[in-house]
């Protein structure tokens, strides 16, 4: 389930013209947003915190004709049954402009995730073969979201810095902050999904089922300051042992 609603903290541009008014669109207006989250084993304890395998993601929907406005900061927030816990984690700082397995190999330790992104050239052409791999690093609390596309080649490879921030809405606990999310061609294109998935086996993640939902708030700041957020959960169940 996923509920929608939109604050537009943009400048509007409004001229009355004969008496009326137009209202010119901004970036939240022209776009949908939505939220992904989803963490395995769903079946947790109600007090314990256990690790978890979850995938987290935004997907984007607008027209790209070269002047649209792509989202240009993320801020997911995660319910209270849901932790971070980099503690224990190498941490690397990953280089640009390398291919996945190139990255891989200068942090072999701090990976702990991977998933895929998807970038619309236009309305009739999208590429599909984007590799995220998620780095823990390269300071404390943070992550480097490494994105690489065979088609698009290294040469086009962002490396996008995360961190792990206090929630802003209450009945969230954490939250993921990106003060610079990935541009496409100089924002002539744009990046309509993005998602990865941290493995259980790296601990990062550790969650319970105390509510029996886990809960995910995406809010999107847009390229003209204009402003969405959306929300989406997940049915959990408790552990009676």
């Amino acid at each position: 389930m996923i509920r929608k609603s939109r604050t537009i903290v943009a400048l509007g541009l409004v001229v009355a013209v004969s008496g009326s008014a137009l209202a010119f669109a901004d970036g939240a207006s022209d776009a949908t947003a939505r939220v992904i989250g989803k963490v395995s084993p769903a079946k947790l304890s109600p007090k314990k915190f256990k690790p978890v395998s979850m995938l987290a993601g935004v997907e984007t929907d607008l027209v790209v004709d070269g002047q649209q406005e792509n989202p240009e900061k993320e801020f997911i927030e995660f319910g209270k049954n849901i932790k971070f816990d980099f503690d224990d984690l190498t941490l690397c700082t990953v280089p640009g402009g390398t291919t996945t397995e190139q990255a891989k190999a200068a942090c072999p330790d701090s990976d702990i995730g991977s998933g895929d992104a998807s970038v619309k050239l236009n309305e009739s052409n999208t590429v599909d073969d984007e590799q995220v791999t998620v780095f823990a690093g390269p300071n404390k609390g943070q992550v480097q979201l490494h994105a690489y596309s065979p088609t698009l080649q290294a040469s086009n490879t962002q490396v996008i810095l995360g961190q792990i921030v206090r929630a802003r809405t209450n009945g969230y606990g954490q939250a993921l902050a990106v003060q610079d999310a990935p541009d496409a061609g100089n924002d002539a294109f744009a990046i309509t999904s993005f998602n990865a998935t941290i493995t259980k086996e790296s601990g990062a993640v550790t969650a319970r089922c105390k509510d029996k939902k886990f809960l995910f708030k995406r809010t999107v700041t847009y390229d003209d300051n204009s402003e969405e957020f959306v929300i989406s959960s997940q049915k959990c169940k408790k552990k009676r042992r």
